[in-house]
């Protein structure tokens, strides 16, 4: 967990680093680059959906690791629309908060709900009643 903290914690800084420097250059113009880039269905508009999708798929990992409180819609909107400047510094939230554990980092506040829908069934012959030979009660 440290060496994944870490990572995040880097890559933070870059992107804060190269958001800095963007934002220094073009200004905050980057809604209308990354449309444009978009409209002009180039190989740059197919990273972008492609990145967009990621975004949105993070950002409702996060509203669901809150159970679709108004907090964690606000926080999985935050994520769309900050990027990894936010995303990453969430999830290195969410790691610290966890305190190294995985489950309650990567489930959020379902790693206490029961989850008895996972529960393995037994297989038909194991069942009381099954006739081996046909397999058929």
């Amino acid at each position: 967990m440290v060496t994944f903290r870490g990572f995040l914690f880097i890559a933070w800084l870059i992107v804060m680093a190269i958001s800095i420097e963007a934002y220094r250059h073009s200004g905050m113009a980057a809604a209308e680059t990354f449309t444009g880039d978009i409209q002009a269905l180039s190989w740059r508009a197919q990273f972008n959906l492609d990145f967009l999708a990621h975004l949105a798929l993070f950002g409702l990992w996060v509203a669901w690791r809150n159970r679709f409180k108004p907090a964690g819609l606000a926080l999985g909107l935050a994520c769309v629309l900050g990027g990894g400047a936010f995303s990453l510094a969430n999830l290195l939230c969410a790691s610290i908060t966890a305190k190294g554990m995985s489950t309650p980092c990567s489930w959020g506040r379902n790693a206490t709900k029961p989850r008895h829908h996972l529960r393995i069934k037994k297989p038909l012959f194991y069942r009381k009643g099954f006739n081996h030979q046909n397999n058929r009660y």
